[in-house]
């Protein structure tokens, strides 16, 4: 089968035959599942059948999803009836291309080595028929996840060592040696074959996760003292460009930008001579202090960074917000060398 194809296991697909064409449609993929067969003798079965049958090769298929319950061919038996164990059988198959699990279950109920298994992972009922109806920007990550490893697949053969992921995010000059310093060694080479779920790794769990070379809205805002919203609604507005990240997998994690462009370009906003701290620059943008950001702990303006108001940094409901460093302590999670720590709330230092 000629084009793009999304790959979909799924034990029920009549059911949900419909929301599964309008997803492929809006990512402008072409269907093809994998079902069960009475004369399958288990999945793997199921698998080579639908692979011959629709003559796909490595190149044919740009993402595939994986129901995470299987039901399994053989009444007696749950050998083969998750689709966790059968991420390893597609790797070989199509290699460098990215696997997505699906559950109508909450993905809180299933173990984190299974969801490991995959790219990334999604509540079937979370999951939009549109982009019109994306509120929670779900098929937008899902969208740059399958560009992202495409955009990998095609720098195989362009040999440009030590630049391939420098080329891949679209570095800017200011950002390029803090960004050339933390990639891992693994990823320095000319060659990219087999390790595009380590690079969507690294960015999900490294790059697009701890403050670095890289920064979100919120901690930008917050450095600043303004409010995120004040920030996001008329600040960002003004930005340059390059100031924005837009290499692969920029919409996975929201808004990031390179912190090195975006300090210069803030300081050329407000005139900053180098007299100026930081944490002030919200007075040249505003005089509205409903605009200011105050820290939650000494209820006082000019905020320096953001932090979490719980332990639990996973929590989604556990919200960041601006302080001062003053007002803080460092969690427990250690970040890789050159990241920053991620700050809690210190509520002792009241």
């Amino acid at each position: 089968m000629s084009g793009k194809t999304l790959l979909w296991i799924d034990d029920d697909y009549s059911s949900r035959k419909t929301k599964l064409e309008s997803v492929s449609e809006a990512l402008g993929l072409n269907l093809v599942c994998v079902e069960k067969s009475n004369a399958d003798q288990n999945w793997f079965d199921s698998i080579n059948r639908c692979v011959m049958n629709n003559r796909l090769g490595s190149k044919d298929v740009s993402v595939i999803v994986i129901d995470y319950y299987l039901a399994s061919q053989d009444p007696n038996s749950r050998v083969f009836d998750k689709g966790a164990s059968l991420c390893s059988v597609f790797r070989l198959l199509f290699p460098d291309v990215p696997i997505l699990g699906v559950s109508n279950a909450s993905k809180e109920i299933i173990h984190d080595d299974e969801k490991k298994e995959y790219a990334y992972f999604v509540e079937l009922t979370r999951l939009p028929s549109s982009f019109s109806d994306d509120s929670e920007n779900t098929l937008k990550t899902i969208q740059s996840i399958v560009d992202g490893y495409a955009s990998i697949r095609r720098c195989k053969t362009q040999k440009k060592k030590d630049a391939l992921l420098l080329a891949l995010c679209k570095v800017p000059r200011l950002s390029h040696d803090s960004f050339e310093r933390v990639i891992p060694l693994a990823f320095k080479s000319e060659f990219t074959n087999g390790i595009a779920n380590d690079i969507f790794a690294w960015f999900k769990g490294t790059v697009l996760f701890f403050q670095g070379v890289l920064i979100d809205s919120g901690t930008a805002a917050a450095m600043i003292g303004a409010k995120e919203n004040y920030f996001i609604d008329t600040i960002q507005e003004q930005l340059p460009k390059h100031c924005f990240y837009d290499g692969i997998f920029a919409d996975i994690n929201g808004k990031w930008f390179w912190r090195n462009e975006l300090m210069a370009a803030l300081r050329k906003m407000v005139k900053d001579d180098g007299s100026i701290e930081t944490s002030h620059y919200i007075e040249k943008f505003t005089n509205d202090k409903t605009k200011w950001a105050k820290c939650p702990t000494c209820k006082n303006y000019y905020t320096e960074l953001a932090s979490y108001a719980e332990r639990n940094v996973n929590d989604p409901l556990n919200k960041r917000v601006p302080s001062h460093r003053r007002c803080v302590v460092v969690s427990e999670i250690l970040p890789p060398l050159f990241f920053e720590p991620i700050y809690i709330l210190d509520e002792g230092s009241k």
